[in-house]
């Protein structure tokens, strides 16, 4: 698995983590790009995807399986880009469509993954956009600026659908996996809200410092990183904290994610007391430019966070995301090849049924193709080629003598179009050689 941070100092740095089964936890750089002009402010995986924001007005996309930058693209707004969201469909491998917001309040939303082209600039917020959260469904998406409001949009028609004023200045908003809650981070206090026909306030999670990121491990669970440097975890349900803070760095905390969960396996004692109920690795990222991994281990009487590894890059790092293991990208990929045939097959069996029915004739697709292509043939034949006239058809045959007069045309007309011939000066010339051998006879 490979996590991305950004910096202040424009760079973007990538570090490879063992897999949790290995003894050797320890993190490893891959590699670093000066993708940006000015600071990084934001950053987004989806797939094998990477997309950053920066000051200089650029998006940056990367391609983390190949190591390669994309290329950037402009933001269609004023400004620097703040906030970055990616959307990748259930099943899928690679993300369709991108969000970013700028510190004008616009919020773009782009085509991902082949083209990166944008499809459509949406504005609501007077001012920047702090964050941005895409539901699941990729149906609506959630966004907080510093104008103190909290905005959610419609994706399939286009605009926001509802707006709400805040006491304060929001600076995170995020889904939970299933996309039933969302937690809103204002100053000091994290607030959990349910969607859907129980809409609401579900819970409250204070703290006594600022909070400055979040992730979700699952809809039980939440870790919030203050700018004290602490790690906290919750549990949701019953908005209480699992276990007591963790000091894990000296600054404050920039960025917070959940790498990966490792299942109970089959030779853990089966002791309910002390039964681990799941494990996760935590990545962490502080404005020191040290990056940290902890195991998360999940009891049924204990919570406990305990460090893994830690590396230092000497930057003042702004951001911190995770790229999806190839593994995963693999199955996805297999899985849609899967779809396309199951769809391939049923269009197939549907053809099969018309036929049955008589609505739709045997062959009657490659016998239109096939038609398509002689009509094609024929025009460009008919292009090179003059046509020649048809005396029988064009003039009017009276005791063996062709009339080409315009009186006998006008009276019979013959056919028209691109096989047609008009009537000029070249067409009166099989008149005259006629006109003679009547009077040779």
């Amino acid at each position: 698995m490979t996590l991305v941070a950004g910096c202040y100092e424009r760079f973007i740095f990538t570090f490879e983590l063992p897999k949790m089964s290995r003894k050797d936890q320890h993190l490893q750089k891959s590699f670093s790009y000066p993708g940006h002009q000015g600071a990084v402010k934001c950053i987004a995986s989806g797939g094998t995807f990477i997309v950053s924001g920066g000051a200089d007005d650029q998006l940056h996309i990367y391609d983390i399986q190949s190591q390669k930058d994309l290329g950037f693209v402009l933001n269609p707004g004023e400004g620097p880009i703040s906030a970055v969201a990616l959307y990748v469909p259930a099943g899928a491998a690679a993300p369709t469509h991108l969000l970013s917001g700028g510190v004008d309040g616009t919020l773009a939303v782009w085509s991902a993954g082949r083209s990166w082209d944008c499809l459509k600039v949406m504005s609501g917020h007077r001012k920047e956009i702090t964050s941005l959260a895409i539901h699941p469904s990729g149906k609506l998406a959630l966004s907080t600026s510093r104008d103190s409001t909290l905005r959610m949009w419609d994706l399939i028609k286009g605009r926001c659908s509802y707006h709400h004023v805040l006491d304060s200045i929001a600076d995170v908003v995020a889904f939970s996996p299933s996309g039933a809650l969302y937690a809103l981070v204002v100053g000091r206090q994290v607030t959990i809200h349910k969607i859907g026909q129980e809409a609401g306030l579900s819970g409250e999670l204070p703290h006594s410092r600022r909070v400055m990121c979040m992730a979700w491990a699952n809809d039980d669970t939440l870790l919030t990183g203050t700018e004290a440097g602490s790690i906290h975890s919750w549990d949701v349900p019953n908005s209480k904290q699992t276990c007591e803070e963790v000091k894990a760095h000296q600054t404050r905390l920039r960025g917070l994610t959940v790498t990966s969960q490792e299942r109970l396996s089959p030779e853990a004692p089966q002791d309910t007391e002390t039964k681990v109920q799941a494990h996760f690795v935590v990545a962490s990222a502080a404005s020191d430019g040290v990056v940290k991994t902890w195991r998360f281990s999940s009891k049924i009487n204990q919570v406990t966070l305990q460090p893994l590894s830690e590396l230092a890059t000497g930057a003042r790092l702004t951001c911190l995301t995770l790229v999806t293991p190839l593994a995963l990208s693999e199955q996805a990929i297999v899985q849609h090849k899967h779809a396309k045939a199951k769809q391939a097959k049923l269009a197939v069996v549907q053809r099969g049924k018309a036929i049955m029915k008589g609505t739709l004739l045997p062959h009657a697709v490659g016998v239109k193709k096939l038609n398509q292509r002689t009509n094609l043939a024929t025009d460009k034949v008919s292009k090179l080629v003059p046509a020649q006239p048809d005396l029988k058809r064009i003039g009017v045959v009276a005791n063996g003598v062709v009339d080409f007069t315009d009186a006998a045309v006008k009276a019979h007309p013959g056919p028209t179009g691109a096989n047609s011939v008009q009537l000029g000066k070249k067409s009166t010339q099989p008149h005259a050689k006629s006109s003679k051998r009547r009077r040779k006879g």
